[in-house]
């Protein structure tokens, strides 16, 4: 009987040290993704970089080369921080008037604008990433929804047409994704996760004026980094910085998958 009580008590201090490293592991993995996506994303030279890992303060610090420090949002319309992330900590909007103030200039040539986003709740409804003035024309917006398009990606000249993706190009929900929008001179294209989407023939100027929407269509979103080139990033760069973004869960996984057949042989010795 004392044996068995013995070996009990051996099963769950293996099983408890076992649970323990995991947690250590998966808690270490973003930071080692991370350096892998800082260096793809410095190697490609952006404009504008935002890593929306500030936990205090008022500035959303740019690390491109344009310097163009963001302003968070206060009382209603503040971003929830600290969220955690594939690649770090990045902030959650509410889907109200939530907003990061860049008030930048426009982006008349080619662009490119890339997020690491996750959909939170599917709002049906305009789901502003990235726009200009609110009020203002000429003006422009990229959404994770569109309106009248539930669940469609897509883009809005104000005043004017709001653009979707052909094929459509659904936002996945509760997960995050690397978002791209590519804009040169003929089209817009939109890559999910690496690989090309959709794309819609009528190029569009970036409005740089704020990251959400004061005006209330924030996303229902968490954003883990916003980056923008003031060029039309490459199919082969946009598959790279995907591949530097890992799953957050694989690292784990494996740890699991070790940990139990380590309970395994346990067991059988009892």
């Amino acid at each position: 009987m004392a044996s068995t009580h013995c070996r009990s008590a051996a099963f769950t201090v293996a099983l408890c040290a076992i649970t323990a490293f995991v947690w250590a592991v998966a808690s270490l993995s973003p930071e080692s993704a991370a350096a892998d996506w800082n260096g793809a994303i410095a190697a490609s030279n952006p404009l504008n970089w935002y890593r929306l890992d500030e936990l205090t303060g008022t500035t959303a610090f740019d690390y491109g080369s344009d310097g163009l420090d963001g302003t968070y949002g206060s009382g209603d319309s503040a971003p929830a921080r600290g969220t955690a992330g594939p690649v770090g900590t990045g902030v959650t909007f509410d889907g109200d008037m939530d907003t990061i103030y860049l008030s930048g200039g426009t982006l008349t040539g080619d662009w490119t604008s890339e997020f690491i986003v996750r959909k939170n709740v599917a709002a049906d409804r305009s789901s502003v990433l990235i726009r200009g003035v609110p009020f203002t024309f000429p003006s422009t917006a990229l959404k994770l929804e569109q309106h009248e398009a539930p669940e469609q990606i897509g883009y809005t000249q104000f005043g004017q047409v709001d653009y979707v993706f052909t094929p459509p190009v659904y936002s996945p929900l509760d997960e995050f994704f690397h978002l791209v929008f590519v804009k040169d001179d003929s089209a817009v294209r939109a890559y999910v996760n690496g690989t090309l989407a959709g794309t819609r023939f009528d190029p569009i100027s970036l409005y740089r004026y704020q990251i959400g929407d004061e005006s209330g269509e924030s996303p229902f979103a968490s954003l883990d980094d916003v980056v923008i080139y003031d060029r039309a990033l490459s199919p082969t760069e946009i598959a790279e910085h995907f591949a530097a973004i890992p799953e957050p869960s694989t690292l784990a996984i494996v740890c699991v998958v070790l940990g139990l057949g380590c309970l395994r042989r346990l067991s059988r010795r009892s």
